[in-house]
């Protein structure tokens, strides 16, 4: 993201000689602004200003960009910025390229931006250096040139500024013009989470979760989580509150993990959303509560999450809440089996084949259960295997059908266990190695 130069930047950036006392008024211009004391700072900078000091010229545009002590006026910012940039004070053309960007106190203009922070980030200023980047990253005013995006973030890297750290740890994690290489990026991540980068702090994280260019450590995830979490990181706080539900890395505790997904997903995060009306549904460690479930899963289901549409399809088939309400449930499977959710396409198997809904429909039952069988559901292998021993919905297939019954017996799955036995009972030696050796090519598909 792209840094505006506010009211922590009013720092000295080195001062042209000049008499002690005019030397001695900006110092005490910029300190004031500093320490937030901006009636002061006015006094001491608006004469200097006037007089065409490019530092106080600077300085004072700032305030005014930013409304600190004085009125907000865009167009008088642009035009100290421009009397200070001209005189050749580089931090002034990097605010010139974030009028220029924002359209502040002028129309927005991506190309002048990009002129504006070159100049700057050619003159060492680490704020125009990562601002050059991110729109020669993103193609901004400037054709796209990632190794260019790459070579600026670097330089702005070594001098210590957080964002450019993360954007060029994002860019070696994913092997964006530099080598891909996770040990790099952690070590990155790492400098800009000492420096306090949220971001830079879930991202170090996640690769302690996963082992990703350092050795799998879930407690240090957890640590990194919680630091970026306690200042407001919203999936940081959703991670938290799955490492407490799973006990991964800390003590197993679901009143920190609802807490923790609480937080997340007051502030929107979809995935916590989700997983606190799970909470809400199964009753863990809460009074079960079917509106509130509701409430959440709706919520998650509106932001495009498909377990949360396929719960709703539960309920709604269920009763959970409400009377049940075929339609409803048809309506959220079909959604969340638009995107290959398993749970709902074994559930549309089951409506078509009791016919709930629908018309009964055996065949394309079978095609339902198909569908999620081979995503790794048990009840969907389970349903199949009854279907394909008894030919129910096409040709009856028994081999195939023990095939389906071992890989939901194998997830132990009850109908799948049972059937495993009954059939088993049929069928020759050869046709139960054919079907296990099938069952074994396939192993225990993944949802």
């Amino acid at each position: 993201m792209r840094l505006v130069a506010v009211a922590l930047l009013l720092v000295l950036l080195g001062l042209d000689p000049a008499a002690a006392e005019e030397r001695s008024q900006l110092l005490d211009g910029i300190t004031a602004a500093r320490v937030g004391d901006f009636p002061t700072a006015l006094t001491h900078l608006a004469p200097l200003a006037e007089a065409g000091d490019r530092e106080a010229q600077y300085n004072l545009g700032l305030m005014y960009m930013a409304g600190l002590g004085v009125a907000t006026d865009h167009a008088t910012a642009l035009g100290l910025f421009t009397a200070s940039a001209d005189q050749g004070w580089a931090p002034a053309s990097n605010s010139l390229g974030d009028m220029y960007h924002d359209g502040l106190g002028v129309a927005p203009d991506a190309a002048a931006a990009v002129r504006y922070y070159r100049l700057a980030a050619e003159a060492g200023v680490a704020l125009a250096q990562l601002n050059l980047g991110n729109l020669l990253h993103q193609g901004r005013g400037v054709a796209r040139d990632d190794a260019a995006a790459a070579r600026w973030y670097s330089l702005a890297a070594k001098q210590g500024l957080p964002a450019a750290l993360f954007n060029l740890a994002n860019f070696h994690h994913r092997g964006i013009a530099v080598r891909s290489d996770d040990a790099i990026a952690a070590r990155l991540y790492r400098l800009a989470a000492a420096r306090g980068h949220t971001d830079s702090q879930f991202n170090l994280g996640v690769l302690y979760l996963k082992g990703e260019g350092v050795a799998r450590d879930a407690g240090e995830a957890a640590r990194l989580f919680r630091i970026a979490a306690e200042l407001g990181h919203i999936d940081a706080r959703a991670n938290l509150g799955n490492m407490f539900f799973t006990g991964d890395g800390v003590t197993r505790d679901l009143a920190k993990a609802l807490r923790w997904y609480r937080l997340a997903a007051d502030a929107g995060n979809v995935a916590a959303q989700n997983n606190l009306a799970n909470m809400y549904y199964l009753g863990q460690t809460v009074a079960r509560d079917f509106a509130l479930a509701r409430v959440w899963y709706e919520r998650a289901a509106a932001a495009g999450n498909v377990d949360a549409q396929s719960s709703l399809g539960n309920m709604a088939y269920l009763g959970h809440g409400a009377p049940p309400d075929y339609a409803a449930a048809l309506r959220w499977y079909r959604q969340a089996a638009a995107a290959h959710n398993a749970n709902a396409e074994a559930n549309l198997g089951r409506m078509h084949y009791f016919g709930h809904g629908v018309a009964r429909d055996h065949a394309l039952a079978r095609g339902w259960y198909a569908k999620a069988a081979a995503r790794g559901d048990a009840f969907a292998q389970a349903n199949l295997g009854a279907l394909l021993a008894k030919g129910e919905g096409g040709a009856a297939d028994k081999v195939s059908a023990l095939m389906w019954f071992l890989l939901a017996a194998a997830q132990a799955e009850p109908s799948g266990i049972a059937g495993r036995a009954a059939l088993a009972a049929e069928l020759s030696t050869a046709q139960i190695a054919e079907a296990e050796a099938r069952a074994a090519a396939l192993g225990v598909a993944k949802r």
